[in-house]
């Protein structure tokens, strides 16, 4: 009886397992100036976009990274996608860089149509935003692992 009871259990709870496994939705999208000739940027590529390691796209043209507030639900979602931190650790890494002289973060605008503007404003830029919007003024991009 036991036996029966626990082999039960485990076909009801091997679903939630299994579902735990496949990751979130990413609850933001990546916007682009309509210049910049990419439809999609892995997750690497965009790691070092945000970190300011990679700063030119293929074609040469500068790459202008905008960031949300700290404090907005967007960028905590954009942070744990791209590189599986908190928001603290972007905070830390551009400390060091400003306090040894070595760099700037990216400019960090106040909400989503601060970004959508600036992105469209600005040839090479790149923003995220949070999922569902459509902007006409620029282009959307897939993030790809």
């Amino acid at each position: 009886m036991r036996t029966t009871m626990a082999g039960a259990l485990l076909v009801l709870l091997a679903p939630l397992a299994a579902a735990r496994d496949v990751p979130a939705p990413a609850r933001f999208q990546l916007i682009v100036h309509p210049g910049v000739k990419v439809t999609s940027i892995s997750r690497a590529r965009l790691a070092e976009i945000y970190l300011k390691t990679r700063t030119r796209w293929d074609d040469g043209t500068r790459i202008l990274p905008v960031d949300q507030p700290i404090r907005a639900v967007v960028r905590a979602r954009f942070l744990k996608a791209v590189y599986d931190k908190e928001p603290a650790f972007m905070l830390r890494y551009w400390h060091r860089k400003i306090f040894s002289g070595r760099g700037v973060p990216p400019v960090e605008l106040q909400s989503d149509d601060d970004v959508i503007d600036f992105v469209a404003d600005h040839p090479g830029a790149i923003g995220y935003i949070t999922a569902g919007l459509r902007p006409a003024s620029v282009r959307i991009v897939e993030m790809t692992r």
